[in-house]
């Protein structure tokens, strides 16, 4: 009887040509990577009180909603000002339907800001 004093490198390539085909595919995802760099500020600044936050509704036809109430965009700035009467500040949520473009949602930005109101977030539903 005699032994066979070779060594058996299929396994090994086989193992080899695995893992070149895993790194071939994984690669380029890994290449297109986007680093973000997050800008940071030193200013202490706590999130607006519940009670000092409005929340502004766009459906999509772009009506807009005030706290329930439809209203223009006339008619918003108007209420939007009264809400700044006597507020050191003011956070507004806007909750927009998701069919609307940005386009859409602008011009109430642009208001918002008109009238010197910083703090603005956008509402979103979570997945169930």
């Amino acid at each position: 009887m005699t032994t066979l004093a070779e060594l058996n490198v299929t396994p090994m390539l086989d193992l080899a040509f695995v893992l070149l085909i895993i790194f071939m595919i994984t690669a380029p995802l890994l290449a297109s990577r986007v680093d973000l760099i997050i800008p940071t500020t030193r200013a202490k600044r706590d999130a607006v009180a519940a009670e000092d936050t409005v929340i502004i509704e766009m459906n999509k036809e772009g009506l807009l909603e005030f706290e329930g109430l439809v209203m223009t965009e006339t008619e918003l700035r108007a209420r939007v000002a009264e809400e700044l009467v006597g507020r050191e500040e003011l956070g507004v949520l806007i909750r927009a339907d998701a069919s609307l473009t940005l386009g859409t949602v602008m011009p109430v930005l642009d208001l918002l800001k008109d009238e010197g109101v910083v703090d603005v977030g956008f509402m979103a539903r979570s997945d169930p």
